[in-house]
């Protein structure tokens, strides 16, 4: 697949986005009902650098919803083992949002809409099946189910986050860094709230000091930080450390492994990037 039109992949250090890419959308053409694929963010703008996203946005029929649904990790399995996977649908069948973290450091963010419509204006068609569509007619849509477990999603979600976090950090991007810091302490809190009071499992932090041992609140006051980078990558460092020590209880606690060696993995990424 000749992606030549995008000047940003030419970039060395973007070799393995394209990689990405050229795989992920040779897969996606072969799926029922895709009408169209769009690359989105800084690599269809032309300001990747190495720790950008792959932003792709998947234009469907109904039946393409449904069809990519069953398939969406075949689709983003291409043949580096992935470190996780997270979906979501926000309760909407039309669109879903499924992304990857991959052990070469990529991070995929696919959207999946049933339109017909280009998402953003700086926005690169890929693949296109045919030059228009007709409107689509979703009047006998069926509900798609999402067999996500709580916990799991949000141990998922902690380490895709830290990774993101480190890439924030490195381009001193410090608001949006300590936007992410918070999310892992709200995480952290979130997945002790799962595991020991589930009827208060929320994301908001009414009430901290009732659902957190001491010794917990403790070290996770230490988190909190200036605006500042040192500052900042010791929180996430320190977060991490946390989830760490506290992650494998926790989970067991709900019933399910705690996911050690993708974790250590991301850890290790995100050591490398701060170093």
């Amino acid at each position: 697949m000749d992606f030549s039109n995008i000047p940003g992949f030419a970039d060395e250090a973007l070799q393995f986005h394209w990689y990405v890419t050229t795989r992920v959308v040779e897969r996606l053409i072969h799926e029922t009902g895709v009408r169209a694929i769009y690359l989105e963010g800084s690599l269809a703008r032309g300001t990747a650098d190495a720790y950008s996203d792959v932003d792709l946005f998947v234009s469907l029929d109904a039946q393409g919803m449904h069809d990519i649904w069953e398939h969406r990790q075949h689709i983003a399995n291409i043949p580096h083992p992935t470190i996780f996977d997270l979906d979501h649908q926000w309760g909407d069948p039309s669109a879903l949002s499924y992304a990857v973290l991959y052990e070469i450091g990529v991070y995929l963010d696919l959207t999946f809409v049933e339109s017909i419509h280009i998402p953003t204006s700086d926005a690169v068609v890929l693949w296109s099946a045919i030059d228009s569509v007709a409107a689509i007619d979703r009047s006998n849509d069926a509900p798609i189910i999402s067999p996500l477990d709580p916990m799991d999603d949000s141990l998922r979600m902690f380490w895709i986050g830290s990774l993101l976090c480190a890439k924030y950090l490195v381009r001193r991007q410090l608001w949006t860094a300590l936007w992410f810091i918070e999310s892992r302490r709200t995480l952290l809190l979130k997945v002790w709230r799962l595991a020991h009071t589930p009827s208060r499992a929320d994301w908001g932090w009414s009430k901290v000091h009732e659902d957190l041992p001491p010794t917990v609140l403790d070290d996770l006051v230490k988190t909190v930080t200036p605006l500042d980078y040192p500052a900042l990558v010791q929180a996430l460092v320190d977060l991490m450390a946390m989830m760490e020590h506290y992650g494998p209880q926790l989970a067991e606690t709900y019933g399910l492994a705690y996911p050690k060696a993708p974790a250590t993995a991301v850890a290790h990424m995100v050591s490398q990037m701060l170093t």
